[in-house]
């Protein structure tokens, strides 16, 4: 208040719910805070009749002074929500329920397809309602995603969309041949793949046998050249010493005749020496 005489004011706060109920009880002494011609209010609305008109009223026991105010509720709109979708032929109803508009009626609502490479693009957008009809839309996948979320003046809420799958029953009827082909193609392939590496292992085992073979057999063969080797040479090495022990025979027999001629002979003189002395 800018003015008053005498300058004792008292003031008092009313709230849009206790003016429409005409209540008298204030509710709100606690909230407010008065110095000289200043009056404050904090408080936390609770409910949406909370908003609305907002009064306050000053008073010097003479006359009154009244302010009164406008208290609107603004935010962004809360996401759509139980989201469903109806098919007819080529064309797909889709419904959804509309959050709080939280205090902005004029509430748009978006829906936006995600495509094969994951952008979200807008495919329609509608106000006041929450209900989209599409006609020849083309689902380019088996499950197509759909994203619906809503926006008033004070922003909107596209990071809360609320997620719609579509199933595309067509789609997946033209293509389960192709999967089929596709499967059988990869299992022969598999087959095949299968088939090469045992014929590799098998052939690399078999030429393994062979040159283990190769190598015992010529192992066989060397020992078999040194045994013959050994039995030639303890042959020689047999007859050398038969030889050997003929020939010291040989030479025992004629050292032995030599020394039986040598003492007869040795007789002979001795007798003839001895006889010639005497006589």
């Amino acid at each position: 208040m800018t003015d008053a005489n005498p300058p004792y004011l008292n003031f008092n706060w009313k709230l849009a719910n206790e003016l429409k109920h005409n209540n008298n009880n204030n509710n709100l002494k606690e909230k407010f805070r008065t110095s000289g011609f200043t009056s404050r209010i904090k408080f936390k609305p609770e409910s949406i009749q909370d908003f609305g008109q907002i009064s306050c009223y000053a008073s010097n026991g003479l006359e009154d002074g009244e302010c009164k105010m406008q208290l609107q509720l603004g935010g962004t709109p809360n996401p759509p929500y139980d989201c469903f979708h109806k098919e007819n032929n080529k064309t797909i109803i889709i419904e959804c329920k509309p959050g709080f508009d939280q205090g902005d009626p004029e509430v748009y609502f978006y829906l936006l397809k995600k495509k094969p490479a994951g952008i979200l693009v807008e495919y329609a957008r509608k106000r006041d309602s929450c209900s989209f009809l599409i006609s020849n839309l083309i689902l380019e996948e088996h499950l197509n995603d759909f994203y619906i979320y809503s926006s008033n003046k004070y922003g909107h809420n596209k990071d809360h969309a609320t997620k719609l799958t579509i199933e595309n029953k067509e789609f997946l009827l033209k293509n389960l041949e192709q999967l089929r082909d596709t499967s059988n193609e990869n299992s022969k392939r598999i087959t095949l793949i299968v088939t090469s590496v045992c014929v590799l292992c098998v052939l690399f085992i078999f030429f393994v046998c062979i040159l283990v073979k190769c190598y015992n057999n010529s192992m066989s063969d060397k020992k078999l050249s040194y045994s013959s080797t050994d039995s030639t040479s303890s042959s020689y090495k047999e007859s050398s010493r038969n030889n050997y022990r003929h020939s010291l025979q040989h030479e025992t027999y004629k050292y032995s005749s030599h020394l039986n001629n040598f003492n007869q002979k040795s007789k002979t003189d001795f007798f003839s020496f001895f006889y010639e002395y005497n006589y």
